[in-house]
């Protein structure tokens, strides 16, 4: 058994965290949201950082979350990154945004006009990184605001920072590749992968260590025989031998390739079944 302790302190504050590891689009955050308009964006194996895909839109309009006040960071602190792989030079796009068209206070994360990471607010860059974009590479990119300062960050330092009391209100959709109306849309080879927003916390102001596992929370991986394991949130559990009974609280995972007797999932808990199990119950 390992347990890998790259646990996240501010778990409880992600309020969307899109890992990309299956063929379905599913947040692993704790509010488990569901998107509201697929588009065109796909899971792709073609290009991913962590696990067996990354998220890609090769045609038709953006991916969609319903419009939130978990997605309004007002004027407090907050965090949105994501790891993106451009594979040719890009036009200026968003590819996470909160925006519609020409509304009040809206934000995004994306590429200027002259190739280079940009944080947008009311459709104008405010801070941009001074270096071009990179291509054929995964590339960690964010934006923390922490007590009226923006940071704009890229693979573990500041790439730029300034002043920013800007009131981000804006009640449009979450949208990732464009803006929820699909304007400023991503070029169709644009992945993105590990996308993450947290509420209440600028995560980086200087130098820092870029996610490094796909889940980003407390792991445990068990392949010997075990009686008994209980997870109680921000776990991750791997089972690849037998074991009498698994439960899972507040947000726990368990990937499953070896037989259970009994599996308890409760308040948010989750199971993935590769293997049988006599007894199921989930509350």
């Amino acid at each position: 058994m390992s347990i890998h302790s790259d646990a996240d302190a501010l778990f409880s504050q992600v309020v969307l965290l899109l890992n990309n590891n299956g063929a379905t689009i599913t947040d692993d955050s704790l509010y488990g949201l569901t998107y509201s308009q697929l588009g065109g964006a796909v899971t792709s194996a073609t290009q991913k950082k962590f696990g067996g895909r990354s998220l890609v839109r090769p045609s038709g309009n953006v991916l969609r979350y319903a419009a939130s006040s978990n997605f309004t960071p007002g004027t407090g602190d907050f965090t949105v990154e994501f790891y993106r792989y451009l594979t040719s030079a890009s036009a200026s796009s968003f590819c996470v945004a909160r925006a519609t068209g020409a509304s009040a206070n809206r934000w995004a994360l994306g590429e200027s006009g002259t190739n280079k990471l940009a944080w947008y607010f009311n459709g104008s860059v405010i801070i941009s990184d001074p270096t071009t974009s990179a291509t054929g590479a995964w590339r960690h990119c964010a934006y923390s605001r922490v007590s009226g300062v923006g940071y704009l960050c890229s693979d573990g330092a500041v790439v730029a920072s300034g002043a920013d009391t800007n009131n981000y209100s804006d009640t449009s959709a979450l949208s990732l590749f464009g803006s929820s109306d699909s304007g400023a849309l991503c070029d169709a080879g644009v992945y993105l992968d590990f996308v993450r927003f947290t509420m209440g916390a600028g995560r980086y102001t200087g130098s820092y260590t870029v996610p490094e596992a796909a889940s980003d929370r407390m792991r445990l991986e068990a392949a010997a025989p075990m009686q008994t394991v209980a997870m109680i949130g921000n776990g991750n559990f791997s089972l690849s031998a037998p074991m009498q009974a698994l439960a899972l609280f507040t947000g726990a995972q368990a990937s499953l390739s070896a037989s259970v007797q009994r599996v308890s999932a409760v308040f948010g808990g989750r199971a993935l079944l590769g293997a049988p199990v006599a007894t199921l119950a989930f509350t």
